[in-house]
């Protein structure tokens, strides 16, 4: 996971314990909304993180980078 700033690894740590919505989120990393919509979004353009109907989660299908 190289290439990640340091809130969007504290986002995906957060969201790697179980699926989170929007106010679990800013609650266990105390972003503010606009802010964590903008890492979220970033981080679902990058294939990081997916929209499910629990919340936001991991994409564990990302293909391994070194391959």
């Amino acid at each position: 996971m190289s290439g990640l700033t340091t809130v969007e690894r504290l986002v995906l740590e957060s969201i790697a314990q179980r699926p989170k919505g929007i106010p679990a989120l800013m609650d266990d990393t105390r972003l503010e909304l606009r802010f964590l919509s903008n890492i979220l979004h970033a981080l679902t353009l990058r294939s990081f993180v997916m929209r499910t109907n629990e919340g936001y989660t991991l994409n564990r299908q990302l293909p391994d980078a070194g391959k």
